[in-house]
């Protein structure tokens, strides 16, 4: 079966709704930390709507099973971090990078467009901000 394409036009309303819902919580990021690939686009869009010109660079890798994650920055206190991606099918690396930006001291909330509706978390972990649960389309950036 072939997944559904949003293309531009769709994806930027689904971000400019996402980013409603983070306004309407209160929550008043001071950092973007897109997870690397998908929540490249997604954040761009989302640091234009709160006018956020700090992001951190993260990268990831496996390692024996789990998630090894680096960070552009080490000492976070102080900051709000609003983690993107773009969805969330086990959220296994999601949440991993969560867990190293609270201990480096951040206040984190979590975001991303969707979760898969037949989601492999061990956890069943949702994210803060998120649009719905469903079968995951392909974006434009996955072309």
């Amino acid at each position: 079966m072939q997944k559904e394409f949003i293309n531009w036009e769709e994806t930027e309303k689904l971000i400019k709704t996402l980013g409603e819902r983070i306004q309407e919580s209160g929550f008043t990021p001071t950092m973007i930390a897109p997870v690397p690939r998908g929540g490249w686009c997604v954040a761009a869009i989302l640091a234009q709507i709160f006018d956020i010109k700090k992001t951190l660079g993260i990268s990831h890798k496996k390692e024996n099973g789990d998630v090894k994650v680096l960070l552009s920055i080490n000492d976070l206190k102080g900051e709000n971090i609003l983690l993107i991606e773009d969805t969330i099918e086990t959220g296994r690396t999601f949440f991993a990078i969560e867990k190293e930006l609270i201990k480096r001291g951040a206040n984190v909330k979590t975001a991303c467009l969707f979760v898969s509706a037949t989601s492999k978390s061990e956890q069943e972990k949702k994210p803060d901000f998120y649009l719905g649960t469903r079968e995951l389309p392909d974006f434009v950036w996955e072309l």
